[in-house]
């Protein structure tokens, strides 16, 4: 985020024409109990801007979590992709 912003001030302040950075698709997290982050747009605004979407959900251990800790069981991470199904060259392949 940084680099993109410095690029954008510096084309604004050197180059042509003023440049704003573009903060649409960079990723958030949370540090909290669960960590939660996030990256693209919500199901809803897919939706809205593309017509037809596609919502793939699974659930699994992260690796660092496969050796004998005791916190094995208890630790969980939950994702959720959403996809473009139709319009696009590719759209529908995960």
């Amino acid at each position: 985020v940084a680099l993109m912003e410095g690029m954008a001030m510096a084309k604004t302040m050197f180059g042509e024409a003023p440049t704003k950075p573009d903060h649409e698709n960079v990723p958030s997290a949370v540090f909290s109990q669960p960590p939660i982050g996030t990256c693209g747009l919500t199901e809803a605004e897919a939706a809205t801007k593309y017509g037809s979407v596609d919502v793939y959900i699974t659930k699994f251990k992260p690796m660092k979590h496969t050796m004998p800790t005791g916190r094995g069981e208890q630790e969980k991470i939950l994702m959720k992709m959403i996809v473009v199904s139709e319009g696009f060259e590719g759209a529908g392949k995960v």
